[in-house]
């Protein structure tokens, strides 16, 4: 008898079971389960093995996406000319790289060959030109009509650099060895080309930082 109670006992909770499935009361269970092993996973995920909070472990930051952009393109530029491209490690605050700006070119004269690199930074309406030029073969610059430029001298890294200052902008060159190197300053107000609001100082500045 008892053993007959056992059996039917069995198969009602087999029935059961079945009938649970049936409803989804399983499916139900899965839910839970999961919010547990969530709920589990998010704990441990905030603790180290030694039980101190993730908060405390410093992690790198990520490479914004202006300083990857930045990258790619000098990187692009580097490709089209053959000496190598210097930086500027300051550049004034609000100026950020114009990649449709930046450019690398050869250019073939009949005496030289000269390779350019154009570094342009803008903010605004203003503009902030790096040129870097190598010249092979005879430099094509009249040193009559140089001679004769209202340049203002000034040192750049013990480097005599040259300082011009116009109403339609400010230019600063300078040599790094055997490369010529210019800064320009400009702003546009829709009429024509002003004055940079950028000081001479800030330009001396970034020139004495590009390396």
């Amino acid at each position: 008898m008892r053993k007959s109670i056992i059996i039917v006992v069995s198969i009602v909770s087999v029935l059961a079971i079945l009938f649970a499935v049936a409803l989804g009361f399983t499916g139900t269970n899965i839910k839970v389960n999961s919010s547990a092993i969530k709920e589990a996973g998010t704990i441990k995920d905030n603790q180290s093995d030694s039980g101190e909070t993730m908060d405390s472990i410093s992690t790198p930051t990520p490479e914004s996406t202006q300083e990857k952009n930045t990258e790619m393109a000098i990187t692009e530029v580097q490709t089209k000319v053959s000496f190598t491209i210097l930086k500027p490690a300051y550049i004034p605050d609000g100026y950020t790289l114009d990649i449709s700006q930046t450019s690398g070119t050869k250019f073939r004269g009949t005496t030289a060959q000269l390779e350019q690199a154009r570094l342009t930074y803008t903010k605004e309406n203003e503009t902030l030109t790096l040129l870097e030029v190598l010249v092979v073969g005879d430099d094509p610059i009249d040193s009559k009509i140089a001679s004769k430029t209202p340049w203002k001298f000034v040192d750049i890294n013990g480097v005599q650099g040259r300082l011009l200052e116009k109403s339609d902008g400010k230019q600063l060159s300078w040599e790094i060895g055997k490369l010529n190197l210019t800064i320009l300053g400009s702003a546009y107000n829709g009429n024509g080309f002003t004055d940079t609001s950028l000081s001479k100082e800030e330009m001396i500045m970034m020139a004495k930082s590009v390396k």
